[in-house]
């Protein structure tokens, strides 16, 4: 610890507790003290050198940098509205934004729509009729007055009605008629003219591609929409980054109260840009962001069981490793720590040893000590030695 006597001196003249002539000779005597035990300063002293000091705060994690990223919506929560018949586009309901669930978007008209219902209507008769032709078949046979060829004709007659009548009724629900309306348009046979498309579910519209009395297909799509509670964050990371970053790893956004997590890292870079796409999913946003935003993401880390924050300044290079100041009592000394995260307001650094409660760290006057050290070191090589 010879690097403390230049400060212990320094400090002694600045608390006038010695006079001029003596001064070389005590602090002589104090390097071989603070060679052991550090440096020991009173109040009076640690005032006058200038020193504050702050406590050691633990940290379980770390938020690691902060990398821009676009908001996405996720493939597997976008669906497309297509018509499922031809027509032409008579309202439109929605343009644009959020939506529920069944809430009318298009109307149409369409002619393939009139017809469908009709071809319900007609094999519902054709029906009635091979149920009234099979029982009265069923009767003769039974009588012996019918041979078995014609009876079982009757049978796949039935059969082949039911088969109609199950077709027509399942692609009228396709299209989006209700239970509902399908008893209604059996009771009154009239028929509906325009067809009302509905919302799958709730979510955002995006990517309109009709206009009112524009002529369609069948399976033109007509707008996207996304599940506005599921985002992907698209991040481009650069190659180093990679070993700290994993499936499932948690990542908070800046300026929201929000936590998402890694759900896929691409396999190979980007050529130009030599960085790779990381996806992290956030669900239950409720709004909070919306597709296209740009927003600044942190990869949260997990840290040593000794991992505490301290003011950056607190933190400086002593001979090649990063190192703070402690002071137990009045006892102050330099001490090795891993330099985990850094900004221009906190660092977060680990500790070989778990401090007491009693521990502070130099907030202000680290880099004081470090030059007095440095200064001393200098002079012992004699190049600058200032005796």
């Amino acid at each position: 610890m010879k690097s403390w006597v230049l400060i212990g001196a320094m400090a002694l003249a600045m608390s006038g507790s010695i006079q001029a002539e003596e001064g070389h000779e005590q602090a002589h005597g104090e390097a071989e003290h603070h060679e052991e035990m550090g440096l020991e300063l009173n109040e009076a002293q640690i005032k006058a050198l200038g020193l504050q000091f702050s406590a050691l705060t633990p940290v379980t994690q770390v938020s690691g940098y902060a990398w821009p990223a676009q908001m996405e919506l996720p493939l597997a929560h976008q669906d497309m509205v297509a018509s499922p018949v031809s027509g032409k586009i008579h309202k439109i309901f929605v343009v644009h934004g959020a939506v529920k669930a069944e809430q009318p978007l298009f109307e149409l008209e369409s002619e393939q729509w009139v017809k469908m219902q009709q071809d319900w209507l007609d094999a519902l008769a054709q029906k009635a009729q091979a149920e009234r032709n099979f029982k009265r078949a069923q009767r003769l046979f039974k009588a012996g007055s019918l041979s078995e060829k014609q009876f079982l004709i009757a049978q796949t007659e039935r059969t082949q009605a039911r088969t109609a009548v199950e077709a027509s009724q399942q692609a009228l629900k396709i299209v989006g008629m209700s239970q509902e309306q399908m008893n209604q348009l059996r009771q009154t046979g009239k028929l509906q003219r325009w067809l009302t498309l509905k919302s799958p579910k709730e979510g955002m519209l995006f990517d309109l591609q009709v206009e009112r009395n524009q002529r369609i297909e069948a399976n033109t799509p007509l707008v996207h929409i996304g599940e506005n509670n599921h985002l992907i964050a698209d991040v481009m990371l650069p190659m180093n980054e990679l070993s700290r970053i994993f499936v499932g790893q948690k990542v908070s956004v800046e300026g929201y109260p929000i936590i998402g997590q890694v759900a896929y890292i691409a396999n190979q870079a980007d050529p130009e840009t030599q960085r790779v796409s990381v996806h992290v999913r956030f669900e239950q946003l409720k709004g909070q962001l919306l597709p296209g935003t740009f927003v600044r993401v942190h990869f949260i880390q997990g840290t040593p069981k000794q991992a505490y924050q301290v003011p950056s300044r607190a933190v400086v290079d002593l001979e090649g490793v990063s190192a703070i100041f402690v002071k137990e009592g009045e006892h102050i000394e330099p001490q090795v720590v891993e330099l985990i995260e850094r900004d221009g307001h906190s660092a977060t650094v680990a500790l070989a040893e778990t401090p007491d409660a009693e521990t502070q760290v130099v907030s202000f006057g680290a880099i004081f000590l470090k030059g007095m050290m440095e200064g001393e070191g200098e002079g012992e090589g004699g190049a600058s030695h200032a005796h």
